[in-house]
């Protein structure tokens, strides 16, 4: 994958995690603040995705850790967003003991 590709992908991710709309009250701000701090990556990756030279191969490997970081707070909100309160709390209990 070339980094175009892969700064559209990150793109469309903020794209998609934008139209989750309604969180539970109590995950509420957590989620607004995760996407709103997803969001302030969009410049950075609209640049990299208009730069016409070559890019380094560090930077390939920190955007690939990016698409790891944003594909996990994209199943963390769909979680959010679709999920009961009982879900929610095994959710959260699962991933302490793991």
């Amino acid at each position: 994958m070339d980094v175009d590709d892969l700064a559209l992908e990150l793109l469309e991710t903020v794209e998609t995690v934008q139209s989750f709309s309604d969180y539970r009250r109590t995950q509420r701000k957590e989620c607004h603040n995760l996407i709103r701090r997803m969001k302030l990556a969009v410049p950075l990756l609209e640049e990299i995705r208009d730069l016409e030279i070559p890019v380094p191969d560090d930077v390939c490997a920190r955007l690939y850790r990016l698409r790891t970081a944003f594909t996990a707070a994209k199943k963390l909100l769909r979680c959010c967003h679709d999920g009961s309160k009982i879900y929610l709390v095994s959710f959260y209990v699962y991933k302490i003991f793991l």
